[in-house]
């Protein structure tokens, strides 16, 4: 999310220029820009820092850890079991609580 500012048209100017397909909306004081592709948020990102634009970065969603809930399992299994037996089916950096 880009800050809007007094320059903001300067900014989109740029952003738009090297960006065609990208896709802006207007939200209080900030503008969500959205790209097409992981490749081109990454590159959207090296552009605003190279022009030292203000911006806030929301993580993608298929970069964010996955999220599971396991349900139907007894109270008293041990939670060493369960991560280990996640690690053996190929998940790896599990944290389970």
């Amino acid at each position: 999310m880009l800050k809007a500012s007094e320059k903001t048209r300067e900014h989109m100017k740029v952003i738009t220029t090297a960006f065609p397909n990208i896709r802006s909306k207007l939200s209080g004081e900030l503008i969500k820009l959205y790209t097409n592709t992981s490749i081109d948020y990454h590159k959207l990102l090296n552009l605003l820092d190279q022009h030292h634009f203000q911006y806030h970065v929301i993580t993608p969603k298929d970069e964010r850890p996955i999220k599971v809930v396991i349900k139907g399992l007894p109270c008293n299994t041990d939670i060493n079991d369960i991560k280990s037996d996640l690690t053996d089916q190929g998940f790896t950096d599990t944290k389970v609580s």
